[in-house]
Parts: structure tokens; C-alpha cells; sequence
């Protein structure tokens, strides 16, 4: 087992929760948004957005799901079952159910009352959100491989942040194409099938790989501002729609206002928001309150 605490990876996982905040909030403005979206913002779609969001998608969840599952198995090796399972509930399991309950149905209401839609919340909860309009929003919810494998440590394997980066850097603009161009290109369903496979996963392994090998490379290391950072990255997850979407709503009252200096004011206020909430209030929780301080 690692003898020292991997920094990096509690870097790159508050790392990737923010990012994650801001392509929730690039969804608001995005051109050809999808109409389910919580909020859509119609003044000024912006097809960098789009771009920006095709990007992200592939990866920031394969990154996520790496360090759970590097974490994950060497908490399981390290305390056992029992005691493994008993904090999964008390982390996990209980404020899904309090947020899939409680938060997600006013974060689904959005949706309705943005387009203004004549129907109260409480009609919506009872009936609506338990049918056809059911979610858990943020509340759902492969790295023990790597951690089997003895990644990081003395004689393990460490991914090279200039080869994926180079990898990232070529495959980028080719799974971009076939995602935005192909299809206006009149390929057929086949084609595009193909082109799909092939460019998407090897995409998806690059950005991540080289996600890891930077952070390591970089930022293995704390201070008392990562620390807070790290500290708060899973209750700014947990808050992070409930504040985004209220925000991104009100703004959308002020249609003159450029697109761009908008989604900075709305990701900055979201993140500033859960920020604080989280640090001076959720980590006093004890679902919440587990990680290092």
C-alpha cells in the first residue's frame, strides 16, 4: 500500500467537482441545449458552450469513478467489511435519501417553474415527481484495478503526463469532429457508429490518464487552502445543483447582459456559495464531516 497519503488524488478530486459545477452551469447556455434541461438560458446560446460540455462529458465521470474506486478498495483492505460498510451507510446512504427526497424535487421543479409552467411545488411533489418527472438529480450514485495493481508506489505504474497529454492533444480535435461534423457530413449510421468507438473510449482513457499523471506530477502535495478544498469537495457536490440552478434562473431576467460574463458571475457565485456553506456548515455534520480537515 502507498506509504504516503496520495495528494494528488484529493486534489484532482476537488479538482474535478468544481469542473463539474461549471459544466452543469455551461449546460444553461449551451446552443441546441436539450429541452429537459433544468434551466435553459435562450437570450444568448453559445456553441463554445456546446463544445465545452462535449468535451467534459467524456471524461469527468471515468475520473471520478477512478479515485472511488482506487479509494475504495483500500479503505474496504484497510478497515474491513464491517466497519467499510457502516461508514458507506452513515457517508452515503443516508444524505441520498435525505437529498433524493428533500433536494432533488425542488431541483426537478425548476424545470417547470423556468418555463413557467402552472403548477404549484406541492402539487409537482405529489404527483408529478413520483411519475413521469421522477430523478435523483446529483444523488445517484473504475480505479480498484489500478489500486489491485499497486499504481503510484515504488515499482508500480505511473502514467506519463506527456504521453497521454499528447494523446489527450490528438485524439481531442478527432473525437470532436465525428461528434459535431460527421453527422452534417452525411455519413451513414454505421459510419457514425464506428467513428463513435473509436474515437470516444480512447479519448476518455487519455483525458483521464492524463488528468492523474498531471496532478501527481504537479500537485501532490497540501496546503491549508487544498486541504479546505479537498475537505468540502463531496458536500459542494451534494449542494452544488440546489445553488446553480436558482442562479443561473434569476439571471435569466437579465437577457442584455453578455453571455459569457454571465456564466463567470453564476459559476462564481455557486462555487463561492457552496464553498462557504459547506465548509462552515456541512463538514460540521457528521455524514459530511469525515474527511481529513
Amino acid at each position: 500500500m502507498p506509504t504516503k497519503r496520495l495528494y494528488f488524488l484529493d486534489n484532482l478530486k476537488w479538482f474535478i467537482i468544481w469542473l463539474m459545477t461549471v459544466f452543469h452551469a455551461a449546460m444553461c447556455y449551451m446552443a441546441y441545449a436539450p429541452e429537459w434541461w433544468y434551466v435553459v438560458d435562450t437570450a444568448q446560446p453559445v456553441f463554445s458552450a456546446t463544445v465545452f460540455i462535449l468535451w467534459v462529458d467524456i471524461f469527468i465521470m471515468p475520473v471520478m469513478f477512478f479515485i472511488s474506486g482506487y479509494f475504495g478498495l483500500m479503505s474496504l483492505t484497510k478497515h474491513g467489511a464491517g466497519t467499510f460498510w457502516r461508514k458507506k451507510i452513515g457517508r452515503i446512504a443516508v444524505p441520498w435519501v435525505f437529498g433524493s427526497m428533500v433536494f432533488a424535487p425542488l431541483v426537478t421543479y425548476i424545470i417547470l417553474a423556468s418555463r413557467h409552467a402552472p403548477v404549484d411545488f406541492w402539487t409537482f411533489y405529489t404527483t408529478l415527481f413520483w411519475g413521469p418527472l421522477y430523478e435523483q438529480a446529483q444523488y445517484w450514485y473504475l480505479g480498484a484495478w489500478a489500486w489491485r495493481s499497486r499504481w503510484f508506489e515504488v515499482g508500480g505504474y505511473t502514467p506519463s503526463a506527456w504521453f497521454w497529454g499528447l494523446a489527450t492533444l490528438v485524439l481531442s480535435p478527432a473525437y470532436l469532429y465525428q461528434k459535431l461534423f460527421l453527422a452534417a457530413s452525411g455519413a451513414d449510421a454505421a459510419t457514425l457508429a464506428l467513428a463513435n468507438a473509436v474515437t470516444q473510449a480512447p479519448f476518455m482513457w487519455s483525458a483521464t490518464l492524463f488528468l492523474v499523471a498531471f496532478f501527481q506530477r504537479q500537485l501532490d502535495y497540501t496546503t491549508p487552502l487544498l486541504t479546505n478544498l479537498s475537505a468540502t469537495s463531496y458536500p459542494v457536490y451534494y449542494l452544488h445543483m440546489e445553488v446553480l440552478f436558482p442562479v443561473a434562473w434569476l439571471f435569466t431576467t437579465l437577457p442584455a447582459l453578455n453571455v459569457y460574463l454571465k456564466y463567470i458571475v453564476v459559476c462564481a457565485l455557486t462555487l463561492g456559495t457552496c464553498y462557504v456553506f459547506s465548509k462552515y456548515i456541512l463538514l460540521r455534520i457528521p455524514c459530511f464531516g469525515g474527511t481529513r480537515k
